[in-house]
């Protein structure tokens, strides 16, 4: 069992139940008094040092009423195994935060021991826990000298009246913030530069290859105004791409070689998309231009 009393305090009553040993249901043992045979009380202090304990002497309690050593039984008959003890005040004087007491030795007595924590502060006065600095209004603990009360709570207006008076930070806040930008310490965005950069990077696939894969180029990904080409002969294309395409074809697509004239063909098999002519004096074979 573990009870908080002040330190200190005296005249203290406290009530326990004893234990019957031999019951199997937990029943409390009834019949104690002063004088039962092998009846022991002892208690230590936590400032008690090397000592041992200190045994108590028991005396005839009366219920109700303190006395050093005191047990009574308070009703064996419809609280059995509940006493009354009265603490001796030794055991509670200042010095120690705890005091530890067990009671023993009687026929089919378990052990009662009881620590008992000794407070600074008095659980039990509702008021002031017992403490010298709470015996007083919190409000008489202000110095009049230091402070002076205002006759009444300031208004809205009045803290936005003082506010606007003294702060030099509200102050700035008069015109837009866009007008507080000085134009000598900025340099507007280069739009037309960001627009070009973007029209090139919408090209790039939302999933480029890993790195060592091949990417895919995609339609408009590569366009002729992209590349500066020599000049050309009036069959042969202007751009890059359709360069391509003319030896792409010459190489993969319809092409016939006869009367001296190379030609080229378009899907239709028909229709000739470049001429060259072809002459050959038996060493070297030689191509002109196309047309």
């Amino acid at each position: 069992m573990k009870l908080q009393v002040m330190k200190g305090s005296t005249s203290v009553r406290l009530m326990v139940f004893v234990a019957d040993s031999s019951s199997t249901t937990g029943a409390g043992l009834t019949g104690l008094s002063s004088s039962t045979s092998g009846l022991k009380w002892t208690y230590w202090r936590g400032d008690s040092g090397n000592s041992g304990g200190v045994a108590v002497t028991l005396t005839a309690g009366t219920r109700g009423t303190w006395a050093s050593g005191g047990i009574v039984e308070i009703d064996g008959t419809n609280m059995p195994g509940w006493y009354e003890i009265g603490v001796p005040n030794n055991a509670l004087t200042t010095g120690a935060n705890s005091v530890g007491m067990h009671l023993m030795g009687a026929t089919n007595m378990a052990p009662l021991p009881l620590e008992i924590q000794l407070t600074g502060f008095d659980p039990n006065n509702a008021t002031s826990l017992g403490l010298a600095n709470l015996d007083a209004t919190i409000s008489s603990r202000l110095s009049a000298a230091s402070y002076t009360a205002p006759s009444s709570a300031p208004t809205v207006v009045e803290i936005r009246s003082e506010m606007d008076a003294n702060s030099t930070k509200l102050a700035k806040l008069d015109a837009d913030v866009s007008s507080r930008l000085s134009t000598a310490g900025y340099t507007a965005a280069d739009n037309a530069g960001i627009a070009a950069i973007k029209e090139r990077t919408d090209r790039l696939p939302d999933s480029p290859a890993g790195v060592g894969a091949a990417m895919t180029i995609e339609d408009g990904a590569i366009s002729d105004e992209s590349f500066t080409l020599p000049t050309v002969g009036s069959g042969q294309a202007t751009g890059l791409l359709g360069r391509m395409e003319q030896v792409w074809r010459y190489f993969f697509k319809k092409a016939t070689l006869g009367g001296g004239v190379l030609r080229t063909y378009a899907d239709d098999g028909t229709t000739v998309l470049t001429s060259q002519t072809v002459t050959d004096n038996g060493q070297t074979q030689t191509r002109g231009e196309a047309a």
